[in-house]
């Protein structure tokens, strides 16, 4: 610049909070314009609040009210006129005025439903480096994942995103702040309502036909949420577990059985149901007990007796056999089945088993 006279300003070392003055005094003809910037970025009251700039004569003056570490970096000052430009570059230095975190946004409390999704922002006044972000949900922290984002975003701002609220994620969400002067939280409730829906039964029991004496089972799959209570009927009556009867539910996999262990006779052709219910509604499903008597051989308890007679005379033979089903009796005479005709007669009777020969 023409007859320029270039004094100031000079490198600065702030505390936070304290206010930055450089004082810059220049002369030039014609009168130069004279800049300031900070960091590559001019400054301008209208736009930065904390921003004073004031000229008086030939001194120009820059102020940075109450200065955070944000502000640290490079200052440079130029004047430009029509003979040319001329600049100079100095420091700022703030140190920060260290105090543990002090959140400026708290979480807040959260309710939704299973399956959607949750986030919650927080941030840290006159944030600075050093500073650690800690996530914990019901005591255990978070860490990225596929259903969990964490991030940083700059400026003391940080949020966590959840994809897929779970049930079991209702608790407590905690932030931490920690930095060498110590550690601040921020807690916020959760509620994640579980998915309603009416229950099923997805695979509904089964008839079955037993032996009396015998083990029978009847087993089932059902579903719903909340989780349904699952109760078990023989015609009408509730069973429970006891030294004849084992009733089972398993509310993870939805498996459900029964086990009647001595099948009896009586209980051939009752109603099995099983009733299946829920905030949402009930639902039911029947199967059939058949038990039938145990299967015996057949066997000869009371053997037949030789006859003689005279001829023309009328001869009986009778024998007892047991056996169940009842068994197919049959009658030879020399090796040869023997026919009911006119001069034969056979029948059976529940104790016994007889022939008549005229």
């Amino acid at each position: 610049l023409n007859g320029c006279n270039f004094a100031g300003p000079n490198s600065l070392s702030i505390k936070e909070n304290d206010s930055a003055e450089f004082r810059v005094e220049i002369t030039g003809k014609p009168k130069p314009t004279v800049k300031w910037s900070l960091n590559g970025r001019e400054l301008s009251p209208s736009l930065d609040s904390n921003i004073i700039i004031k000229s008086f004569d030939e001194v120009y003056t820059l102020k940075i009210e109450k200065a955070n570490v944000k502000h640290a970096g490079e200052v440079v000052v130029t004047a430009e006129n029509s003979a040319g430009m001329i600049g100079k570059e100095v420091v700022l230095k703030v140190e920060p005025d260290l105090m543990k975190p002090v959140f400026k946004t708290h979480l807040i409390d959260r309710s939704v439903n299973e399956g959607e999704p949750l986030r919650w922002d927080v941030s840290i006044e006159r944030p600075y480096k050093g500073v650690t972000v800690k996530w914990f949900l019901n005591g255990k922290e978070l860490t990225s994942s596929e259903n969990v984002q964490i991030s940083d975003d700059g400026e003391g701002k940080y949020h966590v995103t959840i994809s897929e609220a779970k049930p079991e994620m209702t608790g407590t969400l905690v932030v931490k702040a920690t930095n060498s002067c110590g550690t601040s939280e921020s807690h916020a409730s959760v509620e994640v309502k579980p998915f309603a829906c009416k229950p099923e039964i997805t695979r509904p029991p089964q008839d079955h036909i037993v032996e009396e004496n015998e083990t029978v089972k009847f087993s089932a799959i059902v579903t719903g949420k909340p989780t349904p209570t699952v109760s078990w009927y023989m015609d009408g009556k509730k069973l429970e577990n006891n030294t004849e009867i084992g009733v089972k539910f398993d509310e993870s996999t939805g498996k459900t059985s029964i086990k009647i262990f001595q099948a009896k006779l009586s209980d051939s052709g009752k109603k099995i149901t099983l009733k299946v219910e829920n905030t949402q509604g009930q639902v039911e499903a029947n199967a059939m007990l058949t038990v039938n008597k145990k299967s015996e051989p057949p066997s000869i308890v009371s053997e037949m007796k030789s006859r003689q007679v005279n001829e023309g005379e009328t001869v009986s033979f009778s024998v007892k056999v047991t056996g169940y089903p009842p068994p197919e009796v049959t009658w030879f005479h020399n090796g040869e089945p023997i026919v009911p005709d006119g001069y034969v007669q056979t029948f059976c009777t529940k104790k016994r088993n007889d022939q008549i020969i005229d």
